[in-house]
């Protein structure tokens, strides 16, 4: 359950916390009508704030029930023949990215077919996000009143959601949803993430004049946005003692939180690429080095900027593979204070004890970025920089001579197809970094190669999920 863990290790910690906070986790979310008994002054046949609808070609009827109730004198109801959804839903919710929701309904079902639940579609200033995000369990059948709780993570891009009270794939059979409720885990979020970005952005403060890779932060605006962070953090702790915290002060500790989420995004990449240019100034034997270079493993997005990344520091890169296999990897070129010029990356002829690889073995494809104006997904059931605009890495282009503007980190695939006639045993190469602005880095492609065949023929079995 997330947040919600009984754990005994976290026991004390979560009581620790509540002794001092009157407002934590979980806090209740404003919406209208939630026992559905208020009734909608220009449509006095129904409750107030809340909508229908059928997917097309859906025969689906829906009552306002004020005779049957979980609580109080009212429900919504939904009588659905199928062949799809039929659903009531709330007037759209404002969030806040990158905390979670818990949703609360009592539902009833009576000879009820397909899956009666409730289920999260985000939006942002242009339109939904992507498809709603399902509740994992849903009721069917016949049930006495059942409380569901279904708890989302927002994505980045955020702004409000909706909530669908549905059954889906209907036929036949009636079903009721009553006292619904929403919380949010803000306290939580920002009692947990505001001390530590505070320490970031003092280290960054204190480390504008000692690393290229920050010098171009202003101490000015750091420091005004530590006091800004060091404020809402006080303002948090203050309103925990107090006895009642109105929604808009909530949406004014959700607004501030907002801008400092975004604002430490930056910030943390820029902490992140100082480290590993530490770093890689130590291993390649110099105090200022042009530019950063990297490691990465095949299967990590390596952003050209924006998005914190992690580099692997080393003058040696290791892949196991059997033969008959594709290895890959990523070298990561990073241009510090100035822009890099006809960047060009090259993989010499692999050799060992066993002979050599043909020299067309390994490949190099500089990793082409696509722009995204909205995100690709939401943050549930989705890697975490799902909701991320702006650049993503995308397609794997020819090798050629490309840029990298000041800031920037280009990913370059490196791929090895390992001969079946080779000899198991370990395999080396000399990569180069060339540019035309700067000096050329030499490193080390090492492969070692298993005494293993991978089969000629492959059979694939079909597996469809319904």
């Amino acid at each position: 359950m997330g947040c919600f863990s009984t754990i005994a290790s976290r026991l004390l910690a979560l009581l620790s916390l509540l002794s001092v906070c009157a407002c934590a986790w979980p806090f209740p979310v404003e919406l209208a009508n939630t026992s559905f008994e208020q009734p909608d002054r220009n449509k006095p046949d129904m409750p107030l704030g809340y909508s229908t609808y059928a997917s097309p070609g859906t025969t689906a009827k829906f009552l306002w029930d004020r005779e049957t109730a979980h609580s109080g004198k009212a429900s919504l109801s939904i009588i659905n023949d199928g062949p799809a959804t039929g659903l009531w839903a709330p007037a759209n919710v404002p969030c806040v990215p990158g905390i979670r929701y818990r949703v609360r309904v009592w539902v009833k079902t009576e000879n009820a077919r397909g899956r009666s639940g409730v289920s999260v579609r985000f939006r942002d200033d242009k339109g939904w996000l992507g498809a709603p995000v399902l509740q994992p369990d849903a009721v069917s059948g016949t049930n006495d009143w059942t409380q569901l709780e279904y708890e989302v993570l927002t994505p980045g891009a955020a702004t409000n959601f909706t909530l669908f009270l549905s059954n889906t794939e209907g036929k036949g059979g009636q079903l009721w949803f009553d006292d619904l409720s929403v919380e949010d885990n803000l306290d939580e979020v920002l009692r947990t993430e505001l001390p530590a970005i505070r320490e970031k952005l003092t280290a960054a403060e204190s480390s504008v004049g000692k690393s290229a890779m920050l010098a171009r932060l202003n101490t000015a605006e750091l420091h005004q946005w530590r006091d800004r962070t060091t404020s809402l953090l006080e303002r948090v702790e203050a309103l925990g003692k107090a006895s009642g915290v109105t929604m808009d002060v909530r949406r004014e500790l959700a607004a501030e939180w907002t801008s400092i989420r975004r604002f430490y995004q930056g910030i943390a990449r820029l902490l992140g690429l100082s480290a590993s240019l530490r770093e890689w100034g130590r291993v390649s034997g110099s105090d200022h080095p042009s530019y950063l270079v990297g490691w990465q493993e095949a299967e990590t997005r390596v952003w050209l900027r924006e998005q914190p990344i992690a580099l692997r520091i080393s003058q040696t890169e290791n892949l196991r593979a059997v033969k008959g296999e594709v290895a890959a990897t990523q070298i990561v070129v990073a241009a510090i204070d100035k822009p890099l010029e006809e960047v060009r990356v090259t993989v010499g002829t692999l050799r060992g004890s066993g002979g050599s690889f043909p020299p067309d073995s390994a490949t190099v494809h500089p990793v082409g970025f696509v722009h995204l104006t909205r995100p690709a997904g939401l943050s549930e059931g989705y890697p975490q920089e799902a909701s991320h605009v702006g650049w993503w890495p995308e397609i794997l282009l020819e090798n050629f001579p490309f840029e990298v503007a000041s800031g920037d980190s280009q990913p370059v695939w490196l791929s090895v197809r390992v001969p079946r006639s080779v000899k198991a045993g370990i395999y080396s190469a000399p990569v180069t970094i060339a540019s035309r602005n700067a000096p050329v880095v030499k490193l080390a492609l090492q492969v070692e190669v298993a005494d293993y065949e991978l089969p000629r023929a492959w059979s694939f079995r079909k597996c469809l999920l319904t």
